[in-house]
């Protein structure tokens, strides 16, 4: 080989390793970029499924407060309203009826039994009891993780990974609301709750078990405190997630009657 030619390849040579070098070079950003992308969307689901396990045990502890306090109280109040014997021309038991107790009752009774039992609840458990539907999230972040890890640095998958996991977010967002939107409910149906029973049991002390010492007003605030307790045991006992982990329609229709009811009654 002559002296040019061996130039010439050395030439080539040089040329290739350069743009060889350039291409390794964009490739190893293309894939940093890619598991940068796939590492962000790990920590947002990361950090959505926290906020939502948080989110349902807040409102899990909150649903099993009020059953351990105020719904055991109320049940205490029951008791001696049942004594009074009224009438049906009296609006209570017509009331009553309407609301299906005194089986209520006794299912709140159970109810608080469980919430009282000296076998300790995982978070897992108090979530399950409550919320009816098991831990969201369980399988759809799960699912979510395992594609995460699995996806390799490709540029294209990692896009694919990320979008998803945005899509999992706008899910778990809308769940992490509807819990909250619970816990606020309960909490403010619960103050006047507490109020409620407090006045019933004044009422009846005053009045004892003789009906017609009752006056009308009387009637309308045990009437009342039986509907609150009626409505909070609704709330309670709606499931806010299906199986699935899906927001339950019946949770949307549960939300609305009480922010409904809690504006009528809340100047009681």
């Amino acid at each position: 080989m002559s002296i040019i030619g061996g130039i010439i390849a050395t030439s080539l040579f040089l040329g290739s390793l350069d743009k060889a070098c350039k291409m390794d070079e964009q490739a190893r950003k293309k894939f940093a970029k890619a598991y940068d992308k796939q590492c962000e969307a790990e920590a947002l689901a990361e950090r959505k499924k926290i906020e939502t396990d948080n989110a349902m045990l807040k409102l899990a502890n909150r649903k099993r407060a009020v059953l351990s306090t105020s719904i055991k109280d109320f049940i205490e109040l029951y008791s001696h309203i049942k004594k009074i014997n009224f009438l049906e021309s009296d609006g209570i038991r017509e009331l009553e009826n309407k609301l299906m107790l005194p089986r209520d009752v006794v299912t709140m009774k159970e109810m608080t039994l469980v919430t009282t039992s000296s076998v300790a609840m995982t978070d897992e458990d108090v979530v399950k009891a409550f919320l009816m539907g098991g831990l969201l999230g369980a399988s759809i972040v799960s699912d979510s993780k395992k594609n995460l890890k699995a996806a390799n640095n490709q540029m294209k998958i990692s896009n694919v990974v990320y979008s998803q996991t945005q899509t999992l977010e706008v899910a778990l967002n809308a769940i992490i609301d509807r819990c909250d939107n619970f816990s606020d409910l309960l909490v403010k149906l619960n103050i006047l709750f507490v109020k409620s029973i407090r006045n019933c049991e004044s009422i009846i002390d005053k009045n004892q078990y003789d009906k017609n010492r009752y006056s009308e007003d009387d009637r309308k605030a045990l009437m009342t405190c039986i509907n609150i307790a009626s409505t909070i045991k609704g709330l309670i006992d709606i499931p806010i997630l299906d199986r699935d982990g899906e927001i339950t329609l019946k949770s949307a229709d549960a939300l609305k009657n009480g922010w409904e009811y809690l504006n009528k009654i809340k100047n009681i």
